[in-house]
């Protein structure tokens, strides 16, 4: 891909045709700390990320393989993260049973009010961001950056970390497949990630308008 690239769940925009970085949010390191220690008391496995192409974990487990496999990424073992000199990362990942991770959820959003952004991207899959930190931050930015407003964005998801991107563009998408949550926000309702509903959005109001 020759494009800007929104990762992290939007903490951080790279153009990948240059390697410049548009925007990099990353969780102020007290508070990282923070959610690390309490993390640590609820012997949930996690994992931080730093410029090199492999996530850090403080210790192989069967989670760090199931993260693996499902990204493709490959893993560096660094021990306790709270014995690191430094840790600046643009979020937390934790990985563990769906159920598991739903009342994760809730314990870190009544553990830190509004410091920080928390939620579920995969069934298995709880990111945790700098409040300021989020898809719909990111996909603005960068349009600022091409000179476009909201009206011109098209944006589609289908998970609770897309549902601030598909709010601000101008024609916000979910895939049918998507969350309640992200449905409810949508203008657009597409065929599912597995009917081609990407391809659908972009044949109708993409290319039809350039034809």
């Amino acid at each position: 891909i020759k494009q800007p690239v929104i990762t992290n769940g939007g903490a951080v925009v790279v153009d990948s045709a240059t390697g410049e970085t548009i925007f990099d949010q990353k969780l102020n390191e007290d508070l990282a700390r923070e959610v690390i220690g309490f993390l640590h008391e609820q012997n949930c496995y996690h994992q931080i990320y730093d410029a090199s192409p492999k996530f850090l974990c403080e210790a192989y487990t069967m989670y760090t393989e199931l993260y693996s496999h499902f990204t493709c990424m490959q893993w560096k073992v660094v021990g306790d993260f709270l014995k690191l000199s430094s840790v600046m990362t643009p979020k937390v990942l934790c990985v563990d049973m769906a159920s598991r991770l739903r009342v994760m959820l809730e314990m870190l959003r009544e553990r830190f009010p509004g410091r920080l952004i928390a939620g579920i991207s995969q069934p298995f899959f709880l990111e945790i961001y700098h409040p300021d930190a989020h898809k719909g931050a990111a996909l603005r930015r960068l349009a600022e950056n091409m000179g476009l407003d909201a009206c011109n964005v098209i944006a589609m998801g289908d998970s609770h970390i897309d549902k601030s991107m598909i709010e601000y563009a101008g024609l916000g998408v979910a895939m049918k497949n998507s969350t309640p949550e992200v449905l409810e926000a949508a203008d657009l309702i597409a065929p599912g990630n597995d009917e081609d509903g990407v391809a659908a959005v972009i044949e109708e109001y993409v290319l039809n308008e350039v034809e």
